[in-house]
Formats: structure tokens, C-alpha cells, sequence
């Protein structure tokens, strides 16, 4: 079972994933992209 972390205050707000900058989202296209090349040259060598 899944331990979840009950020391956030009630009401407390949480981090908008979408407010963050292009350069996040364009460090996580990268990795995705390193991974998938990755992936598809351990299946078709």
C-alpha cells in the first residue's frame, strides 16, 4: 500500500503542472526521446 504524506496543511495549494516554463517540458520531451531511441535499438538492432 501506498504511503502518502499527511504533514501538508488541509487547504494547502498544489504546484500547477501547466504554469511551469517551455524549457521543463522540453527537458522532459528529451529524456522521453533518448529513451523511445533507446528502446527502439534494443529491439532492432
Amino acid at each position: 500500500m501506498r504511503d502518502f504524506d499527511n504533514s501538508i496543511p488541509s487547504g494547502a495549494s498544489v504546484p500547477d503542472p501547466y504554469s511551469q516554463e517551455d524549457a521543463a517540458y522540453e527537458h522532459v520531451r528529451e529524456l522521453l526521446e533518448s529513451a523511445v531511441d533507446g528502446l527502439i535499438a534494443t529491439l532492432w538492432p
